[in-house]
């Protein structure tokens, strides 16, 4: 590290808050469900076809509130025994994940894009941390330790509250059904033809298969097929000309305002 960087670093760090998120009161006790149920309210009220209303959701914000006081009080590090199974802990951090965003974009309400939070969006990812558990977590951080369950699935279902990430759904994933639900919006997104498109001779698809190739093609090889992006979005549904060049679109870091009244097509 050169001497030049160590002001900048300082300077960052001197930037770092905590968002302000109270804890609830009340606790769980093992075998007691996690209330996502709270989460999905939320969405249903304020959000449609992955779309988010943020001015109502500022002036109406009581239940993202006490959603994020639960997983302020409760997390799969600080009660593990809550989260016994893989689907429980997956779950919980996809949602956190999401729902911090959704009130990192409420704190900074109007922005154009989060990467307007800083340097591309430092202050929003990095610089700004969750109390989760009773432990300061970043986005950044919540996002690295989901990529640690190897389902790059996951990359369809977080959410970072811009046009070109995968649409928002309008309920919280639960334990019970999540494998259903990664399945079923990783199959939405290769559906939508601003993500999985062919233009002439080539294949042209999201920057997203582009930033976690690797991922993609460790996973389908893992389930049988041939390792390259192709053969990933062929099998989700996707009709893949023999042949097909592969090509990256670009990637719309616009806020993903739902402004009702308007349809989303």
């Amino acid at each position: 590290m050169t001497r030049r960087l160590l002001p900048l670093l300082a300077l960052l760090a001197g930037c770092a808050t905590e968002a302000d998120v109270a804890p609830s009161r009340e606790t769980l006790r093992p075998g007691d469900p996690f209330p996502h149920a709270l989460w999905t309210d939320v969405l249903r009220r304020h959000s449609r076809d992955g779309l988010v209303d943020y001015p109502a959701l500022a002036a109406d914000r009581a239940g993202l509130d006490a959603y994020l006081g639960w997983l302020a009080r409760h997390s799969p590090a600080s009660d593990p025994d809550l989260f016994p199974r893989r689907e429980d802990r997956l779950a919980w951090l996809i949602n956190a994940y999401n729902a911090c965003t959704v009130r990192g974009v409420v704190d900074r309400w109007p922005i154009a894009s989060v990467r307007d939070a800083g340097p591309t969006g430092t202050e929003f990812w990095t610089l700004t941390s969750w109390p989760l558990g009773g432990r300061p977590r970043t986005l950044r951080q919540l996002e690295d330790e989901i990529r640690t369950f190897g389902d790059p699935r996951i990359h369809f279902a977080i959410n970072c509250a811009s046009l070109g990430c995968p649409r928002l759904p309008d309920e919280a994933f639960e334990p019970d059904r999540l494998e259903s639900q990664l399945e079923r919006e990783a199959r939405a997104f290769v559906a939508d033809g601003r993500n999985v498109r062919v233009e002439g001779d080539a294949l042209v698809l999201s920057k997203i298969f582009q930033w976690y190739r690797r991922e993609f093609e460790e996973f389908q090889e893992a389930r049988g097929g041939a390792p390259d992006l192709a053969d990933y979005v062929r099998s989700l549904g996707a009709a893949v000309p023999a042949g097909a060049e592969l090509e990256f679109g670009g990637y719309d870091w616009g806020i993903n305002l739902w402004k009702r009244g308007e349809e989303r097509r």
